[in-house]
């Protein structure tokens, strides 16, 4: 009998009568490119979802409320004209909405891909440092101030601030204190909360299966489209990148919401200091705090690039799947994304939605 050694598909022998396991499927590069381009298809098909369920959830309670108020004897034209006058109703309707689509879009992006199984160790305790958080801090405040630097050039060179089409009123701190309260909840917690969940939580996760950079980035300029205009596109790419490289680097979803939190409570702080001072006061005041957050942003981004970068990945949920070689990275992240039809889907939506605020 030949007692000679079998060879498999990744070069390891056996003994002529063993059965020889099947190669592995995760090393083969059709099917990490069919995995890698379901990811991509699939979380950027949740994140449709996320805005068919948006405008679905607006359009019934919007409803309840046209119908309460022509109940009393208005006008559907009066209804509207008030609706988007005084921006109490509007913020309402967006705050239930966001309630509603956040958190259903982050559990059916993770089911498409079925990576629901695990997902809360994405809220384990960060693994950074106290010095390497406050950097981070600073820096999320020098990217604010980067944005309010490019939104002064934009409207000084255009004549436009970019968000004329959007309805500010509702956004806008002012002598409602319901209103306020409200404003405070969407802004600083809802917002805040169910965006991280969906993008740092489902589709950075997702996205990262080969390619840490192409996770950062393409999330990243989901976030800023995600803000429906193109002065917060370009403060919302930033900062998603600030988030997104913290949250890899930390393993944990937690520091980007405590952060993407702060940064919308200070711009809240600034929107009550706006409706109190003076129209002089505040002239003198938007310098001096874009002074402080640039230089605060620079001193703290250089700081926490120097020791971030030496920080090795920890071993979490955001760890990649398959084990692509740099040189191939590429083709298994980019060309698929440009190949899914529903990347192009939401990607088009959403800067429609930006040319109408133009």
């Amino acid at each position: 009998m030949d007692n000679s050694n079998l060879m498999n598909n990744n070069g390891e022998y056996y003994p002529q009568g063993q059965m020889i396991p099947p190669p592995d499927p995760t090393t083969d590069p059709a099917f990490i490119k069919k995995k890698t381009g379901q990811a991509v298809n699939r979380t950027s098909g949740a994140l449709v979802i996320h805005f068919l369920i948006l405008q679905l959830v607006a359009s019934v309670i919007q409803g309840v409320q046209m119908g309460m108020y022509m109940s009393q004897g208005h006008s559907m034209q009066e209804f509207l004209d008030f609706y988007t006058t005084d921006g109490f109703y509007m913020l309402v309707c967006n705050a239930l909405a966001y309630m509603v689509a956040h958190p259903l879009a982050y559990i059916i992006g993770l089911a498409f891909t079925g990576r629901i199984k695990g997902s809360a160790k994405m809220f384990r305790k960060p693994d950074i440092s106290p010095k390497l958080m406050l950097a981070a801090f600073g820096s999320a405040l020098g990217l604010q101030g980067v944005s309010m630097l490019f939104q002064i050039i934009f409207t000084m060179v255009t004549g436009s601030s970019g968000v004329e089409n959007m309805n500010m009123d509702m956004l806008s701190y002012g002598g409602n204190t319901t209103k306020n309260i409200v404003l405070f909840l969407y802004m600083v917690i809802l917002g805040p909360i169910g965006e991280e969940l969906i993008l740092r939580g489902m589709a950075l996760k997702n996205l990262s299966c080969t390619n840490r950079v192409f996770a950062m980035v393409c999330t990243s300029v989901m976030f800023g489209l995600f803000h429906g205009n193109i002065m917060q596109f370009i403060v919302g790419f930033l900062l998603g990148m600030l988030f997104a490289y913290l949250t890899l680097k930390s393993g944990s979803i937690i520091p980007a919401i405590i952060f993407h939190i702060t940064n919308n409570a200070i711009a809240f702080i600034m929107g009550v200091v706006q409706y109190h001072a003076t129209e002089e006061f505040m002239n003198v005041f938007s310098y001096i705090y874009l002074a402080v957050l640039l230089i605060a942003g620079i001193f703290s981004g250089l700081y926490l690039l120097k020791h971030l970068r030496s920080k090795p990945y920890p071993d979490s949920e955001y760890t990649p799947v398959y084990d692509v070689p740099a040189e191939a990275q590429k083709s298994y992240s980019w060309n698929l994304a440009f190949k899914s039809p529903c990347f192009w889907v939401f990607s088009i939506i959403y800067i429609l939605y930006i040319i109408a605020n133009i």
